[in-house]
């Protein structure tokens, strides 16, 4: 059996929206259903759901830790631009919270029929994830595919700032986030307002408890009846507290009955005040068309408020009127809306009021009665608290639909809080591609300038030559990657070319995340197992523990920049250098030894 271990980054990514096909752990394909990740993207706990095994299935996006899904309503994305779902693509809700622009990449600047891609996360991702297979591959950041290749370089140079071509693409999506950010606006206030007329906008759990309690009691007093059926006291006890209960039930109702009364109230006087402006305004606009002797000295009633007025008075634009006659019937659509909720409300308020009445007008008359020689007591109680327990169900199903838009009205004030966040970083975009930008020649030499100390530190023999190319892949020995042999060699390049591209982001910042995953970096690499001397199996332990280091090093950097970033490996080994404070060790397997888990899925 294996352990697992790279179906761990394999699931991480899948929830990101990759393909099933990575997921060939056997114990995942027998026994696994459906993947949750919860992750922090930009300050936003997020967690994903996603069936596993087909690609095509829809991505859940719930805005809030795990833990806390059933309260919120999640968002369902596509996986990728084949299908389709409500809320569209993964990859650009993803890139929205990372307040990435959501712009188009060509495949190559040099075509000119080129095409142009939507930038994607699946593409970051790439940068992001250093797979198994791509440590020591000859494959290398698909350098072996031209047209993915270039489009890749073409990937980078806007993770670094330096293309001069997205100028309009910018503007374009300027315009589309503040199209998207009015539109959040919009619909955070119908939320709010909806949660007002009800007088529901300080819901809480709390309310919930306590209903969620009553119906508990309600239930262990049925579980009571039914083990003391001959109980006649108990059942005349238990007559008297649901009439109480039900008394506390209705005296709630009646109130907040004459609550929504008041509001409703409010609500109808303030649509009048509505319709009479508006009215009012219509006159204005008849009056504007008649025409008036130019008698400077001339004066007459304004027809909103009724104060006098000269003929050389400063008036409105019609453009103006009309456009506050559309606020106005707005406002008073709203307050229509509003008076329907809350008659609606009262409805079923009402209905409650009246059957909680009779319930206890029937318990009441039968109880005065006494009745219990001609009815089963145990019936005819179990029967009241049944009704009482669907009382209190219809009331907290009401409370937690409110509470739930609740959620999601603080899910949109976020959203908008992002969303003009991410219109700061656009229009900071724009105006570093208006004012100056980076050079590839000056990228090129950062990123080399971090790719050599790391390579120099890498215990290697013949350490010279190492370089970042044009294509963004590196260079040893004054040789390419694709003409080393060296499997050990092609290990250290490839690692530390993707920690020199953090190293890079933490010093200089980019449209990229401070987040890499790693998958047995030290593969092609002896370890701690002496082996035959050869490069193509480095064998020196401290060519290995230095690649820890360096990943330690990449946590110090980060601490004096005060930068977040995160880096997780999984491998076969746990490097001797490292101590407790360096590594926050998640899980380790171990089939020989009880004490540890097998693998991911060890009870299948």
């Amino acid at each position: 059996m294996d352990s697992g271990k790279s179906s761990i980054l394999n699931l991480i990514d899948y929830c990101f929206g990759g393909k099933s096909n990575e997921l060939d752990y056997d114990e995942i394909k027998s026994k696994g259903r459906t993947a949750y990740l919860e992750v922090d993207l930009n300050g936003s706990l997020t967690t994903f759901e996603r069936v596993l095994h087909h690609d095509d299935s829809l991505i859940k996006v719930y805005n809030s830790s795990y833990n806390k899904i059933n309260s919120v309503y999640p968002k369902l994305c596509s996986p990728d631009t084949k299908t389709e779902q409500p809320d569209g693509w993964v990859s650009d809700l993803i890139l929205e919270k990372l307040n990435i622009p959501n712009v188009k990449i060509k495949e190559s600047k040099i075509r000119d029929d080129a095409t142009a891609y939507r930038l994607s996360f699946r593409d970051l991702m790439k940068l992001l994830y250093l797979k198994q297979k791509k440590v020591a591959g000859e494959n290398l950041m698909d350098a072996s595919n031209g047209p993915i290749l270039n489009k890749n370089v073409e990937i980078q140079k806007f993770v670094y700032g330096v293309h001069d071509d997205q100028l309009s693409e910018l503007n374009i999506e300027l315009q589309s986030n503040t199209r998207r950010l009015n539109e959040l606006n919009i619909k955070a206030d119908n939320i709010r307002d909806f949660l007002k007329s009800t007088d529901s906008l300080n819901v809480n759990d709390k309310e919930v408890m306590e209903l969620r309690g009553n119906i508990t009691n309600i239930e262990n007093e049925i579980a009571k009846l039914t083990n003391e059926q001959s109980n006649a006291n108990l059942i005349s006890l238990e007559f008297k507290k649901q009439l109480n209960e039900l008394d506390v039930f209705l005296n709630a109702n009646k109130r907040k009955y004459d609550k929504n009364k008041e509001s409703l109230d409010s609500l109808i006087r303030l649509k009048s005040t509505y319709e009479h402006d508006l009215q009012c305004i219509n006159t204005s606009s008849k009056f504007k068309t008649h025409k008036v002797e130019s008698n400077k000295n001339l004066s007459f009633d304004c027809p909103l408020c009724e104060s006098k007025l000269k003929i050389d008075s400063p008036v409105l634009s019609e453009n103006d009127i009309l456009d506050e006659a559309k606020s106005l019937k707005n406002r008073i659509q709203g307050c229509k809306g509003s008076i329907d909720s809350l008659n609606q409300n009262q409805d079923s308020l009402l209905s409650d009021i009246k059957d909680l009445e009779k319930t206890i007008a029937n318990i009441r008359g039968k109880f005065d009665k006494d009745n219990i020689s001609f009815i089963s007591p145990l019936v005819e109680t179990m029967n009241t608290l049944h009704n009482s327990k669907k009382i209190v169900y219809s009331q907290l199903a009401s409370i937690e639909k409110n509470i739930k838009l609740k959620n999601k009205l603080n899910e949109s004030t976020d959203e908008i809080a992002n969303k003009a966040k991410t219109i700061s970083t656009i229009k900071a975009s724009i105006k570093s591609v208006e004012n100056e930008l980076e050079s590839i020649d000056e990228i090129m030499q950062k990123l080399t300038g971090e790719f050599l100390y790391l390579m120099r530190h890498s215990k290697l023999s013949n350490n010279y030559g190492s370089s970042i190319d044009k294509k963004f892949l590196p260079v040893f020995r004054g040789r390419e990657y694709s003409s080393i042999s060296s499997g050990g060699v092609r290990t250290i390049m490839s690692v530390n070319l993707y920690l020199s591209r953090l190293r890079y982001l933490l010093k200089n910042g980019g449209h990229l995340p401070t987040f890499l995953m790693l998958d047995t970096p030290g593969q092609n690499i002896g370890r701690y197992a002496r082996v035959k001397d050869c490069e193509d199996n480095l064998s020196d332990p401290t060519i290995y523990e230095e690649i820890y280091k360096q990943v330690v090093e990449v946590k110090n950097l980060a601490e004096q920049k005060s930068k977040n970033y995160q880096i997780i490996i999984v491998d076969n080994d746990l490097a001797n250098c490292l101590k407790v404070d360096d590594y926050n060790l998640v899980k380790r397997f171990d089939k020989s030894d009880k004490q540890f888990e097998k693998g991911l899925i060890f009870d299948a």
